[in-house]
């Protein structure tokens, strides 16, 4: 038996460096876990804040009867219109566009965190009617909408944004920022 004490400590020894390893590994995948659920919370809450912000725009449209350029990014925002018109390019300074009537509503809005805390991808459907003031009413508005937002001095600001009809709606009528 006295023997087997030298082994026995062999044995101990080395369970002790794989415990040692072990609790190495545990404690890294924790710190990685750690990180990621840190990122994810911010991304959570970009998600939420552009989600929201979403469904703000739609009513103020409503509420003003005018298009709010505060929401597009100081770099500008290049965006595709529904009426299958050319690519446009808006700027903070770019002319508000005045409705007659707005009744277009946000629906199954889904969005998704970029960078976190720096830029989130919205993806949702709007239904409803509009008319912009000068033209023609579109009673049945039905669209497929991208846009991107990227966060400039707090606050969440658009920078793309990509329009498509759904077969049996409608588009705009509007080809450009100057119709």
């Amino acid at each position: 038996m006295a023997h087997d004490a030298p082994l026995n400590l062999v044995r101990i020894n080395r369970m002790k460096k794989q415990y040692q390893i072990l609790l190495a590994i545990i404690f890294v995948f924790n710190s990685n876990v750690l990180a990621e659920n840190h990122n994810d919370s911010q991304s959570d809450k970009d998600v939420r804040e552009v989600e929201q912000l979403i469904y703000e725009i739609f009513a103020n449209h409503k509420k003003n009867l005018s298009m709010d350029n505060e929401i597009i990014s100081k770099k500008g925002s290049l965006d595709f219109f529904s009426s299958g018109g050319l690519l446009q390019e808006f700027s903070p300074e770019t002319k508000n566009q005045i409705f007659e009537s707005f009744s277009v509503k946000p629906k199954h809005v889904h969005c998704i965190s970029l960078v976190a805390g720096s830029a989130v991808a919205a993806m949702f459907y709007v239904e409803g009617s509009e008319q912009f003031k000068g033209q023609a009413l579109v009673p049945n508005k039905l669209c497929r909408v991208t846009e991107v937002f990227v966060k400039e001095d707090g606050a969440w600001k658009r920078r793309v944004a990509h329009w498509s009809p759904i077969i049996g709606g409608q588009g705009t009528t509007s080809t450009s920022v100057n119709d």
